[in-house]
């Protein structure tokens, strides 16, 4: 018996092979290229005005973010108070050791009195 191998009731199927196989922990993806399907320009054209309106919307939600920041005094940083505080205290602290350093020391030894001689009266008794 000769058998044909060619039956009429059989129809020829095109499948879709994959461009790309991403083998991951979860199992295996298939990518697939898109090139079948046609491109529509007017989807294209949607997607400019969302994104052009998303950048718009973004830009004014964060101008209002910042006028009322700015009105409700929020803007300067949490403890700034402290740190200019700190800061403050810092300079008078070297300002003493400052003048601790240009001042000298006189001992009078009838009376025990230690008086402290600022270095620019110091100066001015040399010059004498």
């Amino acid at each position: 018996m000769e058998e044909n191998n060619q039956n009429p009731d059989l129809t020829a199927i095109k499948v879709k092979q994959p461009r790309r196989i991403l083998h991951c922990s979860d199992g295996i993806y298939e990518e697939y290229s898109d090139e079948d399907e046609p491109v529509n320009k007017e989807n294209l054209q949607n997607i400019s005005f969302a994104r052009k309106i998303g950048h718009q919307l973004i830009y004014g939600l964060d101008y209002v973010g910042e006028a009322i920041a700015n009105f409700l005094n929020i803007t300067t940083p949490k403890y700034a108070y402290e740190i200019n505080q700190f800061k403050k205290m810092e300079e008078e602290r070297l300002k003493e050791e400052q003048e601790l350093k240009d001042n000298t020391w006189q001992i009078d030894s009838e009376t025990a009195v230690i008086t402290v001689v600022p270095a620019q009266q110091n100066e001015d008794n040399n010059k004498y």
